[in-house]
């Protein structure tokens, strides 16, 4: 959803860019009478959003690893596990 968003604001920044050279007589997108295009603002959102999705794919991997790991420990500590039916050592067995 991030990197769609990403997408999607850089694509507006640059229609904001192009607005002028496409529509002579629409004039600037401006905010207010600073002199400072709406299409710095859309990029910003883009540049945000993209960071956003950088940060989550590294979190999801990160957890995605840290489950894999989890599970590979889990047959060492079931296998540690003693068990004396399978004990065949040449002790006598235990009386009850």
């Amino acid at each position: 959803m991030h990197l769609a968003m990403a997408i999607f604001w850089l694509i507006v920044g640059v229609g904001i860019l192009l607005w002028p050279f496409l529509h002579p007589e629409g004039g600037r997108l401006e905010i207010g009478n600073t002199g400072v295009s709406f299409a710095w603002f859309a990029f910003a959102l883009g540049v945000y959003n993209f960071i956003r999705w950088l940060l989550w794919r590294a979190h999801y991997r990160q957890r995605e690893l840290e489950a894999a790991l989890r599970a590979a420990e889990r047959p060492r500590r079931q296998s540690d596990e003693y068990h004396p039916e399978f004990d065949f050592s040449d002790k006598p067995p235990e009386s009850r």
